[in-house]
């Protein structure tokens, strides 16, 4: 076993990632069961609106899901209610059963909302009657149009209340019409067994462990390098997070690592490193080519990345236009271990089928027979993913892989 040393190769690292995320032989799991216990392994899934051919959190779980759709996530987050819309790193989503032990960070965001923006304060009490009497509702519903400075810019008074009583967890997402909230009394949403439960941690210390060893579970490999991985982790500085770390270092909850070639240290779940067998490379000769979500949980850590798949990977979408690299949504491709290229697939929605504008295979890629079927097997399932008919490419796509991936369809 290779990690029985303090410092691992790139290639034995990049294998445990693989395995932690269910990505060493993708498409795996199956149904809610298979998605609820990811969750349980990495806490939560980052959430963005973007929806150029899918949205985040659905990237994510397709290529690890058999036959996934995105039905199959709007029933659970609000049919089902064993997933919840909320805050994590960034917005996210994570299992229900952990709304008491976020109780925390609600409470920390909603006094910070109303510290930087003291003047929404009055109108909470007023939207959260109407939201009670009436709901669910959205901030189209209420027709006042008086705005104030908001994070991102003027917003309307409405809009900024909703969403301060969202984050306090006071208000829940009933529903979304493509990326709008509509909101009803979390009362009304969950169990009151779980609304009842108190705050699991007796202190912000015990807090901070908790957040803390969750959020290197959610990456399976964690470092200091960049800061926004350790985001909404809160009654934290970089200071507490580095001790708070040492500390359960100490303890055998969390392994210290180095990898060959970086100068960092690396942490991960010391039991995830226990039980971790490296799968024999034949078990895994006809692992299926996935594309990974721009923000997949693995790829959080674009260095890390870079590091043990010699993948340099930046996400284009805010690069002005003449600036991109690539393109400005473009989704990694991973085969048999290794992300041998990317692409740039976008959904039209009103022609009902999936465009491929580019593909950018790694230099070292040969484009084998096997690959190329592993490809359209791939496009066949996005297009599948996504409920339409057929792929078709632009002419600047080249005329190679116009013609290696051409007449790509469902079926």
């Amino acid at each position: 076993m290779p990690f029985l040393s303090v410092v691992w190769s790139p290639r034995d690292t990049s294998r445990f990632l693989l395995d932690y995320h269910s990505l060493l032989n993708p498409l795996q799991g199956k149904g809610k069961e298979s998605i609820l216990a990811y969750l349980d392994k990495v806490g939560c899934i980052q959430f963005d609106p973007l929806n150029v051919c899918g949205k985040n959190a659905d990237l994510v779980l397709q290529s690890r899901i058999l036959n996934y759709t995105p039905s199959v996530l709007q029933e659970m987050l609000y049919s089902d209610r064993t997933i919840l819309d909320g805050w994590d790193k960034m917005m996210a989503l994570f299992r229900a059963d952990d709304y008491p032990s976020m109780s925390r960070a609600r409470y920390e965001i909603s006094v910070q909302y109303q510290r930087h923006y003291p003047e929404i304060k009055e109108h909470l009490e007023d939207y959260l009657k109407v939201v009670r009497e009436d709901g669910p509702l959205s901030s189209l519903d209420f027709k006042e149009d008086k705005k104030l400075d908001w994070a991102w810019g003027s917003m309307r008074v409405a809009k900024a209340a909703l969403e301060t009583l969202f984050f306090s967890g006071k208000l829940g997402v009933h529903h979304r019409v493509n990326n709008r909230r509509y909101y009803d009394l979390m009362e009304r949403l969950l169990p009151s067994e779980l609304l009842t439960r108190t705050d699991p941690f007796s202190d912000d210390h015990q807090y901070r462990r908790w957040h803390i060893e969750r959020r290197i579970r959610s990456a399976g490999i964690a470092g200091f390098g960049i800061r926004d991985f350790w985001y909404g982790i809160v009654h934290s500085d970089m200071k507490t997070i580095r001790e708070t770390v040492k500390e359960l270092v100490h303890e055998g909850i969390i392994l210290k690592i180095g990898i060959e070639g970086s100068k960092r240290d690396w942490f991960i779940p010391a039991d995830a490193a226990q039980s971790f067998t490296e799968a024999d490379p034949e078990l895994f000769e006809d692992s299926p080519a996935v594309l990974l979500a721009p923000l997949d949980n693995m790829m959080w850590n674009r260095e890390l990345i870079d590091l043990l798949f010699d993948f340099r990977y930046r996400w284009e979408v805010y690069t002005p236009a003449a600036r991109r690299e690539y393109g400005y949504y473009v989704l990694p491709v991973l085969y048999r271990g290794k992300i041998i290229g990317r692409c740039e697939p976008v959904l039209d929605r009103k022609a009902a089928k999936l465009v491929l504008k580019g593909f950018w295979p790694e230099e070292n890629t040969e484009m084998t027979d096997e690959l190329i079927e592993a490809l359209r097997d791939m496009f066949s399932r996005f297009c599948r993913f996504h409920g339409v008919k057929k792929m078709v490419t632009v002419p600047g796509l080249g005329r190679t892989y116009r013609s290696l991936l051409k007449g790509i369809t469902c079926a």
